[in-house]
């Protein structure tokens, strides 16, 4: 400014200084009054929701101006672009609340509702819009909240009414728009801009009439094309059965066509007529069907018009008249052939009455006769045809039929139907059983162990059931298929001759179970022989012998399958902590055992354990299922050292001569102050220079005066190692797993320092938190032990795989068989593709052997 008044005059410079000086301001002044903006609040119709109504209903166009509006008494809001709403309901948590962006809300371009009940915000024309919330409104910790939560708040403001100013407060639901508009501009244009976005037809009226048909032809142009989109979703809806729609679209694409006639008008037009002949054309002809008496077709050609019964009452009439009618002719009709003893044609008229009107109980009846006497005539004809199951299953179908009540003569056919059926079943299981007197074994004393010092007591004997042949393996599947019969036959219809050969074929069965039972446990099979007794019972429950093997079987095979677990670690590190650490992983492979779905499991004691590893090795045989983990502890070792030693260092402390002359300078400003109030400042000059000569001698002095000194340091330093081989064998595979080496290890290092000087600049006090060597060895265990158990674990469960693996490889299907069942009695998983694919193997070996691998 100063260049501007260069060369000119003393009197002029100042005078054109000032005069500059005052443009400056008034130019500021007037850039602030540009800055300054308004609101254009549009406000929600009482009762409205946030979305216009875009074609039927009324619209109001209500305002208000204001400055200064504030959500929450807050000028900034909070853009949550970060945010996905999926509807008010969408939960806000304090992180994302937390990366919201503020923005002032006079720099928006508006905020608006949106049919989600969600506020949004929109910073420039045309921009997408952004989720908002009001500020100081962050959510509690692990409280996340809904968004409809955090707009129970008020807009606030400052309108004007003349030279008179006030506050006003709404709701922020009872805002439907804000636009932000420089102050002073047309408030008619925010109002245009706004029925443009919702093109809304009784917007558009309200807003012409709300603004005296300010831009009135643009206005009609956009309500125009409002009309156009209204008048197209009323035909889509008459297309769709509202007959009332087609008068609505008509009078909109009228009203279009109005305003600007061109080739959408006029084809929005015809298309409205056209829908009405079509639908007038078949009206017209269904009209003509009814009056010939004609209602089946006129029913018929109704059909593509049907959709606006429920619209068009005078249809709806016509077409309720043309059923009653086809109802009462169709229901003479099946009435008079059902008393002609003509089914089918009965059926047939009496199912269309019914169709006409379902309400007609009338109609039912008939249908229901009708089927009943369908239902007797055509099971009479299969039982002739010596078809009896054919019969049953009609006459039951007939039965279930919810349509109809229950039909005594149907009931009563269906039990001889049934009676038949049975004596049929039991014919075709003679011809299956038959034969002459045999010897069946009925009971027996299974054949021991040697090892148990008993024999064989042979089985005793009795001849089979009268008519039934000997059993065998050739001809069992004879005997099931019978059985199978026989229980269908005895469930039809109680009979003793059923009954009678139903026990003969089941004591066969169980004795053939018996029989292989017994060459089981002669063979040491004694799973094989358990789920042969299992089946025995299933044919002859109340059997005291197959009782008492049964349950003498299950305790020797439940012996022969509880695993046995034992753990030998040897000790190869000559450590001193080697006891300790020994014990307390074969304490945690040990615990395994029982957390690993096995049944029972024995945990071996250390003994014993040496002694079945010794017997796994050389190829000896164990009573039951043996899995020993064994290794060697190769290292547990603990070093640590901590030498100390005094480091040099330096101090700082505060120059007590340089704060003697602060104090001194403060006194001598209190005097020049007293001085100036007394005498004025002219007469003090005298201290001012005292003060300035007082400070530059103080400025000459160090702030800080060094001190050297000795603190204590002390380098702890801690190392160790913690290494174990592991390996895992068993009895059934009797293959050694490949050793794997665990191990831990601990590498600690840290300088303590003590006696620090709280002035030192280049260490403080740190203290190191060291633990004894047992702790460390205690967390190089846990580690290892850790480790050991997961493995240990994983051998156990897969333990049960050993069969079935030596199953699949077996060359004998007898010892193959038996290896299957004990995998699966001790696998976890009964229902897994191994445990499938052994049972497929069993029943293909012989179907009595079917078992879901649980003990009882």
């Amino acid at each position: 400014m100063t260049s501007l008044t260069t060369g000119l005059k003393p009197g002029l410079k100042k005078a054109a200084l000032n005069i500059l000086t005052l443009s400056f301001c008034l130019f500021a002044a007037g850039e602030a009054a540009a800055q300054k903006r308004q609101a254009v609040i549009i406000l929600r119709s009482a009762g409205g929701s946030a979305a216009v109504a875009q074609c039927d209903g009324a619209a109001e166009l209500n305002y208000q101006l204001a400055t200064d509006v504030k959500l929450k008494n807050k000028d900034e809001i909070r853009m949550a672009s970060n945010v996905t709403p999926a509807g008010e309901s969408t939960r806000v948590s304090r992180d994302e609340y937390e990366k919201t962006r503020k923005a002032k809300m006079k720099d928006l371009f508006a905020l608006k509702w949106g049919a989600d009940g969600v506020l949004y915000a929109v910073s420039v024309e045309g921009q997408t819009p952004v989720p908002v919330l009001p500020d100081d409104s962050k959510p509690q910790k692990n409280a996340d909240q809904p968004l409809s939560s955090f707009y129970s708040v008020m807009f606030t403001g400052e309108a004007r009414d003349g030279k008179q100013k006030r506050q006003i407060s709404l709701a922020s639901r009872d805002v439907l728009k804000i636009y932000f508009v420089p102050e002073g501009a047309a408030v008619n244009d925010t109002l245009f801009r706004h029925a443009a976005e919702e093109k809304s037809v009784a917007l558009w009226e309200a807003y012409l009439k709300k603004t005296s048909n300010y831009r009135q032809s643009e206005a009609n142009s956009f309500m125009r094309d409002a009309l156009i989109t209204c008048a197209r979703a009323d035909l889509d809806s008459f297309n769709g059965g509202d007959y009332g729609a087609l008068d609505k679209a008509r009078q909109r694409a009228g009203r279009a066509h109005s305003v600007r006639s061109d080739s959408v008008t006029t084809q929005l037009t015809a298309s409205v007529e056209q829908a009405q002949q079509k639908v007038d054309g078949v009206r017209t002809q269904v009209d003509g069907l009814i009056r010939a008496d004609k209602f089946d077709e006129a029913i018929s050609a109704a059909e593509p018009i049907k959709i606006y019964l429920s619209t068009w009452p005078t249809l709806n009439d016509m077409y309720r008249g043309a059923l009653k009618e086809s109802h009462t002719r169709h229901l003479h009709r099946g009435e008079e052939a059902l008393r002609g003893k003509q089914l089918d044609a009965a059926l047939s008229e009496c199912t269309l009455a019914w169709s006409r009107l379902p309400d007609s109980t009338t109609a039912r009846d008939c249908v229901c006769k009708s089927r009943n006497g369908v239902a007797l005539r055509d099971s009479g004809k299969f039982r002739l045809q010596r078809r009896p199951k054919d019969a049953k299953e009609l006459l039951e179908k007939q039965l279930a039929d919810s349509d109809c009540t229950r039909d005594d003569e149907v009931a009563k056919e269906l039990n001889g139907a049934k009676c038949e059926y049975a004596q049929q079943l039991l014919a075709e299981s003679r011809q299956l059983v038959g034969g002459g007197a045999s010897v069946v074994r009925t009971s027996w004393e299974p054949q021991r162990p040697a090892r148990r010092g008993r024999g064989v007591t042979p089985p005793s004997a009795r001849p089979a059931p009268a008519g039934v042949k000997v059993i065998n393996a050739q001809n069992k599947k004879d005997f099931r298929e019978a059985r199978e019969k026989l229980t269908l036959a005895s469930d039809q219809c109680p009979d003793e001759a059923v009954r009678t050969l139903l026990a003969s074929v089941n004591r066969s069965l169980s004795g053939y179970c018996l029989e292989e039972a017994r060459k089981a446990v002669g063979r040491g099979d004694v799973g094989t022989a358990y789920v042969y007794l299992q089946t025995a019972q299933g044919y002859t429950p109340d059997d005291s012998n197959v009782l008492s093997l049964l349950g003498e079987t299950r305790n020797d095979f439940e012996e022969r399958t509880r695993v046995s677990v034992g753990v030998v670690f040897d000790d190869k590190s000559g450590s001193r902590y080697a006891a300790a650490v020994m014990n307390e992983l074969v304490a945690a492979v040990e615990s395994v055992a029982t957390e690993s779905g096995l049944s029972q499991p024995v945990v071996l004691e250390q003994g014993l354990a040496k002694q079945s590893l010794q017997a796994i090795q050389s190829g000896r045989a164990l009573k039951s299922p043996t899995a020993i983990f064994y290794g060697d502890l190769l290292s547990a070792n603990i070093r640590s050292e901590g030498p100390s030693r005094s480091v040099s260092s330096t101090y700082y402390e505060e120059n007590p001569e340089r704060k003697h002359w602060d104090r001194m300078i403060d006194e001598k400003k209190d005097l020049y102050n007293n001085c100036k109030k007394q005498s004025g400042e002219a007469a003090c000059t005298g201290y001012q220079n005292e003060i300035a000569q007082m400070r530059a001698r103080r400025d000459a002095m160090p702030r800080e005066l060094p001190h050297s000194y000795y603190y204590r340091a002390t380098s702890f330093r801690v190392g160790g190692d913690l290494r174990m081989s592991f390996r895992a064998t068993d009895s059934i595979s009797r293959s050694a797993q490949a050793a794997e080496t665990l191990g831990a290890n601990v590498n600690y290092q840290c300088e303590q320092r003590e006696e620090v000087h709280p002035g030192d600049r280049s260490a403080n006090n740190s203290p190191c938190s060291v633990q004894s060597d047992e702790a460390y060895v205690g967390e190089m265990v846990g580690r290892v032990r850790a480790e050991a158990r997961s493995h240990a674990s994983t051998q156990l469960r897969a333990l049960p795989l050993s069969y079935f693996k030596r199953a699949r490889a077996a060359a004998n299907r007898q010892q193959a068989v038996e290896d299957y069942l004990r995998f699966l009695f001790l696998t976890g998983n009964k229902s897994g593709a191994e445990a499938s694919d052994a049972q497929r193997a069993l029943l293909a070996y012989d179907p009595e052997l079917k078992t879901d691998g649980m003990l009882r």
